[in-house]
């Protein structure tokens, strides 16, 4: 630390109070500095999972609701049901057929 601080231009042993304040500010800072700069690049990383994290669950939050909002329609409309239930058929029956033409 001594060295650094005579890089710096600061003597080993300062004389006047100002220049002792001055080390000790500066041996605090310089590792405080050297820890901030090894820690950054795991909060950035731990940063960005949260908001992945975050940005996931309000995508499922949105989910929910519009299969709710679903639900309470098909629960006013029960012709509704019937249109959905149809379209799965007919979709589930469009996969079977392009399974069995790829098979050929």
């Amino acid at each position: 630390m001594n060295r650094i601080l005579e890089l710096l231009g600061l003597d080993h042993k300062p004389k006047t109070f100002g220049g002792k304040v001055l080390k000790g500010f500066q041996i605090i800072t310089i590792p405080l500095f050297l820890f901030v700069l090894a820690v950054r690049p795991f909060a950035d990383e731990r940063n960005q999972r949260l908001k992945e994290n975050k940005q996931k669950q309000e995508e499922m939050k949105l989910a929910k609701r519009g299969q709710e909002i679903m639900e309470n329609r098909i629960k006013e409309n029960p012709e509704l049901q019937k249109v959905f239930d149809d379209l799965r058929a007919a979709s589930s029956q469009q996969n079977n057929n392009n399974n069995n033409n790829n098979k050929k």
